[in-house]
């Protein structure tokens, strides 16, 4: 019976990062007792006149505020900053009134905080904006990272409804866990739409899409299907055709090679590993389209035939996203070698 491995994406991952960062401080700094009369007064006059608000101003209020300090927080670099002092100064405000009005220690406060809903709506999004911002930096994936400003906006937007409605029916509080388990529930789901939307944008090996038009080459910007020279007759064995078209990609990318052109060689190696993956797939039962299902459809070939090729994949992916290409040669030579062996192809 087959094994499917799901891959955490690396944005998933710095958000989760950032979510236990936030949590960390939030929680930390509350711990510590302040006992601050100035600051505590000035809190509580904040939250008398906003909490006697309507609930639609109410609601209009703390959306503002909470998306103006999000798009902050989507700033590269700048914004990590910007979190961390933002979720340090609400503990720290929060411990100091806690502390000198009710003589309560902060993390008390904090963890009665983190058992309503809006908690989990709000706190996430700053983690989803600091993260969306790393990411777009680090992998250059800016449409991926742009996705998050509209899903992180709609996250507070729901955050905010939930809390003023904690507020104005606070008897009610806890039953707002009831629309709010429904907007997490559906959050999440759009996440993986959005990040799947990203995946299909960014099809595996989609780059220069003319390197080889000016020698009767069209590079493919999908991967379902083969990609011939344009004079290249069909073949009556696919095997053969199969075999022929990576000789020809192969001689390409050495040409380029030669010729001192190293991102359109890089891209040329590339695209052969991934036209040899998606037909070893095929041949295994499995058709990979996106990105995250070329890397899922690597491992199951890794546990079917050679374990190397997941360590081989990543190592080639990684390398040709940091453009080192004598490192990128080392992991996808060996790669190719290995998948064509499996295809039975020399």
């Amino acid at each position: 019976m087959g094994t499917t491995t799901i891959l955490m994406r690396l944005i998933t991952k710095l958000i989760l990062i950032y979510f236990g960062i936030e949590l960390a401080i939030f929680l930390g700094v509350s711990a510590i007792p302040v006992n601050n009369p100035g600051m505590a007064q000035s809190f509580s006059s904040t939250v008398s006149s906003t909490d006697s608000l309507p609930y639609v101003l109410l609601f209009l209020t703390i959306f503002s505020h909470n998306l103006s300090i999000a798009l902050v927080d989507f700033l590269p670099i700048i914004g990590i900053a910007i979190l961390l002092f933002s979720i340090g100064s609400t503990a720290y405000v929060l411990t100091s009134y806690t502390t000198t009005v009710y003589h309560v220690p902060g993390i008390v406060a904090a963890i009665g905080l983190m058992t309503l809903p809006h908690s989990w709506l709000e706190l996430p999004s700053y983690a989803v904006a600091a993260g969306a911002g790393t990411y777009a930096i680090w992998k250059r994936d800016w449409v991926r990272s742009l996705l998050m400003v509209p899903f992180a906006a709609l996250e507070l937007l729901l955050a905010a409804m939930v809390e003023a409605a904690e507020i104005s029916f606070s008897q009610l509080a806890y039953f707002m866990w009831i629309p709010g388990a429904i907007a997490i529930v559906g959050l999440y789901f759009l996440y993986e739409y959005l990040q799947k939307k990203a995946d299909n944008y960014q099809k595996v090996g989609v780059g220069n899409v003319n390197a080889y038009s000016s020698q009767g080459y069209q590079y493919p910007t999908q991967y379902p299907t083969y990609y011939y020279p344009a004079s290249q007759p069909q073949y009556a064995n696919p095997q053969f055709s199969l075999q022929q078209e990576v000789i020809s990609m192969l001689y390409k990318a050495q040409v380029m090679e030669n010729q001192g052109r190293i991102p359109e060689a890089m891209q040329a190696y590339w695209d052969v590993a991934i036209l040899l993956v998606k037909e070893a797939s095929i041949k295994s039962g499995f058709m990979p389209i996106t990105l995250q299902d070329y890397f899922n459809a690597v491992n199951l070939l890794g546990q079917k035939f050679y374990p190397e090729l997941p360590t081989l994949f990543q190592g080639a992916y990684n390398s040709k996203s940091n453009g080192n290409f004598e490192e990128f040669k080392g992991y996808v030579l060996p790669l190719i070698s290995k998948l064509k062996s499996i295809l039975g192809i020399s």
